[in-house]
């Protein structure tokens, strides 16, 4: 071995789940692409699924120019779900939660709309997103409420607060 040399870290079981730590109530559901007669079909989300198990209430399209971040933000009672359509994403979450078995943590995922999986995030956990490799990003966020525009139930610090123990901004 050369001097220096660092030996890969599982990122995959053999049956191509993630192997990462996950914030606790944080979800990661793979899905797959249908090849049809006519094109690609993909679930995004389903109310029956044991990862997500909620109903819908408000459903968005985002697209992120290249390189653009929307960190950091967190919900009092709604949970989101990210599920990116195209381009490739870095989800990071951090759980700031007293009553948390992950409080003080950080989860980090790399999303890309080639390998369909949708993050759900619950209530309290603050979370961003950083568009990556140079390009723009498209995703929806399945949200359980419906937003309120005359409150609503998003809470703000700085891409770069000290508060949070993740450099979003530089990652790559």
């Amino acid at each position: 071995m050369l001097k220096g040399a660092v030996k890969d870290k599982q990122t995959r079981t053999k049956d191509w789940g993630r192997v990462h730590p996950v914030i606790d109530g944080l979800t990661i559901k793979p899905t797959r692409n249908i090849v049809t007669g006519n094109g690609i079909t993909v679930e995004a989300f389903r109310s029956d699924w044991p990862e997500t198990g909620y109903d819908i209430g408000h459903v968005i399209h985002v697209s992120l120019d290249a390189g653009a971040v929307t960190a950091w933000h967190c919900h009092e009672t709604q949970r989101d779900g990210i599920f990116v359509l195209t381009g490739r994403v870095l989800l990071v979450a951090y759980d700031p939660r007293e009553d948390s078995p992950t409080k003080g943590q950080t989860t980090a995922v790399r999303l890309d709309g080639s390998d369909p999986t949708l993050v759900s995030i619950p209530p309290l956990v603050w979370h961003g997103l950083k568009a990556l490799h140079g390009k723009e990003a498209n995703f929806l966020n399945i949200i359980t409420h419906p937003f309120k525009y005359e409150a609503p139930d998003e809470w703000r610090v700085p891409k770069d607060s000290p508060e949070i123990p993740f450099d979003i901004v530089n990652a790559v």
